[in-house]
C-alpha cells in the first residue's frame, strides 16, 4: 500500500498541483464567481414563485400577478451569466498579470457583445436575445474573456500604451493609456464576427455552441460524467491538494445545463436537466463531500478518544461543508484507510440523489444555494421540496454504512500501533 501511495503521490501530485496553479484555469474559475450572487438572487425569486405553498397562501390569481411583477428580475438575473463571465474572466486574468484589470474587463465584455448575433425585428429594431447572454453564449463569453484578458495583458506589458502627464485624472489616464490595446482587441472581435458570417454557422456563437458547448453539455449532463468529476475531486483531496482549479472546469457545463432549465421554466415548461449546477451543489458540495457524516462517525461511532475529539472539533465546520479541519486534522490526507470511503460515500449520495430525481420522488433542483448551506437545508431549498431533505438523509445513512468498516479497520490498526509502541518501550526498559 505504501508503494502504491508513493507512486500515486509522485506521479499524479505534480500534475494536479501544476493544473491547480494554471493561470488560465484560475481565470476561468474566477470568471464564473461574480455571476453566483446574481444567480442566487434570481433563484430566490424563482423559489418564491414556484413553491406550492405560495399559491396556497396568496391564490393563483395573485401568484400570476406576482410573476408578472417579479418575472423580469428573475429572467435577467438568470440570463446574463455569459455577459458577466466575459467581463470577469478578462478582469481576473489581467489582474493576475498585474495590469489594469478594469479596462481588460470592459474590452472582454464589449468584444463578446460585438461577436454575438443580433436579432432584427419586423420593424427593423436590432435586439439581443437574452439566451445569447446566458445559456447559448456562456462558453463563447468565457473564451472571449480569456482571449481579451490575455491579449490586453501582453500589449500593456510590452509598453504599447499612450503616456499622459501625471496631472491627468487617473480614470482618464487609464482609459486613454490603454486605448491602443482596447482598439486592437475590438478590431479582432470585429474580424471574428465578420469572418464567421461567411461560414455555414453564420456567427461565432453558434459555432462554439455546436462544436464545443453542446457536446460538453450532452456528456456533462450525464450521471457518469458527474460521478467522474466528483470522484476526481475526492481523489485529488487525498493528496492534500485543493482540487478547485481542476474540477471547477466542470462548472460552466453545469451552469449551462442550469440555464437551460431556467429558460424552460421562464416559458412555462418544466426543467429537464437532472444533472445541473444546483444538483451538484445539493448532492455533493452542500454535503461537504460527506464531511458531516465522517465528523458524526468519528464523534459517535469511533472508540478511540483522539478520533472522537477530532470529530467533535471538526463538526461545527463540517456542518457548513468546510472539510479542512477533518481533512488535515484526522488526517484523511494520505490515509489509506479512508481513501476509498471518501470517494465512495459522496458518489453514493450523488447516485441516490439522481435516482430519487429520475423516479420523480424529488423535483429537479433549480434553486441555487451557496455551497456552505448546511446539509438537509440545502436539499429542501434547491429542490423546493422536503423530499430533497429526505433524500439527503438517506444518502447520509448509506454513507455512514460505507464508512463503518473502514473506520473500524483504521482504529484496529491504531490499536496495533499503540501496542507495538508499548512493546518497544517495554523492551527498551528491560534492556536498560
Amino acid at each position: 500500500m505504501n508503494k502504491i501511495l508513493d507512486y500515486l503521490q509522485k506521479g499524479i501530485g505534480p500534475v494536479a498541483i501544476s493544473m491547480s496553479r494554471n493561470k488560465y484555469f484560475i481565470a476561468l474559475r474566477d470568471g464564473m464567481a461574480p455571476a453566483l450572487p446574481i444567480i442566487v438572487f434570481g433563484s430566490f425569486i424563482m423559489l418564491i414563485l414556484n413553491l406550492p405553498v405560495t399559491s396556497m397562501l396568496i391564490g393563483e390569481e395573485a401568484l400570476a400577478s406576482l410573476k408578472e411583477y417579479l418575472g423580469q428580475s428573475s429572467d435577467i438575473a438568470m440570463g446574463i451569466t455569459a455577459m458577466v463571465s466575459a467581463f470577469a474572466t478578462a478582469y481576473y486574468f489581467a489582474k493576475r498579470e498585474k495590469v489594469d484589470p478594469l479596462m481588460a474587463g470592459w474590452a472582454g465584455l464589449a468584444s463578446f457583445l460585438m461577436i454575438i448575433p443580433l436579432t432584427v425585428t419586423e420593424e427593423g429594431t436590432k435586439t439581443i436575445s437574452l439566451s445569447h447572454l446566458g445559456t447559448t453564449g456562456l462558453f463563447l463569453g468565457m473564451v472571449i474573456g480569456l482571449l481579451a484578458g490575455k491579449f490586453y495583458s501582453v500589449v500593456i506589458s510590452r509598453g504599447w500604451t499612450i503616456k499622459l502627464p501625471d496631472t491627468v485624472p487617473e480614470a482618464v489616464s487609464k482609459s486613454i493609456g490603454s486605448m491602443f490595446a482596447v482598439i486592437l482587441i475590438l478590431s479582432g472581435a470585429t474580424v471574428i464576427h465578420v469572418a464567421f458570417m461567411f461560414t455555414s454557422y453564420g456567427n461565432a456563437m453558434d459555432f462554439i455552441y455546436a462544436v464545443l458547448q453542446a457536446p460538453m453539455m450532452d456528456f456533462g449532463g450525464t450521471l457518469p460524467s458527474c460521478l467522474f468529476v466528483a470522484g476526481l475531486n475526492q481523489f485529488i483531496w487525498f493528496f492534500g491538494i485543493h482540487p478547485g482549479s481542476i474540477t471547477n472546469m466542470y462548472y460552466p457545463v453545469l451552469m449551462a445545463l442550469s440555464q437551460q432549465n431556467f429558460d424552460l421554466i421562464a416559458t412555462g415548461s418544466a426543467a429537464v436537466n437532472v444533472i445541473n449546477y444546483q444538483f451538484y451543489v445539493a448532492f455533493f458540495e452542500a454535503c461537504g463531500a460527506n464531511s458531516i457524516v465522517l465528523a458524526l462517525m468519528l464523534a459517535f461511532y469511533c472508540k478511540r478518544k483522539e478520533n472522537k475529539e477530532i470529530g467533535k472539533i471538526g463538526m461545527p465546520a463540517a456542518a457548513f461543508n468546510i472539510i479542512e479541519p477533518i481533512v488535515f486534522g484526522l488526517p484523511t490526507v494520505l490515509n489509506p484507510y479512508l481513501m476509498l470511503p471518501n470517494i465512495l460515500a459522496p458518489l453514493a449520495m450523488i447516485v441516490i440523489g439522481y435516482i430519487a430525481t429520475v423516479i420523480g420522488f424529488v423535483p429537479i433542483a433549480v434553486n441555487h444555494v451557496h455551497w456552505t448551506t448546511p446539509t438537509l437545508l440545502s436539499g429542501f431549498l434547491t429542490t423546493g421540496s422536503i423530499a430533497g431533505t429526505i433524500t439527503q438523509i438517506i444518502g447520509m445513512i448509506v454513507s455512514a454504512f460505507i464508512y463503518m468498516p473502514f473506520l473500524k479497520l483504521m482504529e484496529m490498526n491504531q490499536d496495533k500501533e499503540d501496542k507495538q509502541r508499548e512493546q518497544n518501550v517495554s523492551d527498551s526498559t528491560v534492556k536498560g
